[in-house]
């Protein structure tokens, strides 16, 4: 999380991996069918500092609301397209976007397997499917007006499932 495998006094704040990026790292690597190890190094007295305790916590924030795009997933034949992610489970394809798309839509290469009964819901929402259309090669979801919690720059996960 810091620059150091173990607990580093006097470690500059400022310089340390913030939740949301150890999220984006995770997403990334996961895509690329790898594992995050992360270090936590407690004191000399066992202790786990508050800021790397607190960073601990919100990634498990997140992974309560969107594990399924996580634990048990396997990359695509493709990691990655600019922001966005790709795992599968089952039958399930998720589209992780690292960040709240900018704008009322997210747009998704058109190779992605989304058929025409495919429904796409957007994890931590109110599990209603999102309404899509293909346009010039490209799916078009309409997004809800805020993204789901935890909000803040967290990646969001899009699952497409078959109806």
């Amino acid at each position: 999380m810091g620059k150091g495998w173990g607990y580093v006094t006097g470690e500059d704040l400022t310089k340390v991996k913030s939740s949301v990026k150890l999220v984006q790292l995770l997403v990334d690597i996961v895509s690329k069918n790898g594992n995050l190890l992360l270090n936590v190094g407690p004191t000399a007295d066992g202790v786990i500092v508050d800021w790397m305790r607190q960073r601990l916590l919100d990634v498990g924030a997140w992974l309560k609301i969107n594990r399924k795009a996580v634990y048990g997933t396997k990359h695509w034949i493709r990691a990655e397209d600019g922001e966005l992610r790709y795992t599968t489970s089952g039958s399930a394809f998720h589209v992780i976007s690292m960040a709240w798309p900018k704008g009322p839509t997210l747009t998704i290469p058109g190779d992605i397997p989304v058929s025409a009964t495919s429904v796409i819901r957007l994890a931590g929402g109110d599990n209603k499917p999102l309404s899509w259309r293909r346009s010039d090669g490209q799916i078009v979801v309409t997004l809800p007006a805020a993204p789901p919690p935890p909000t803040g720059g967290y990646p969001v996960v899009f699952t497409i499932t078959p109806r």
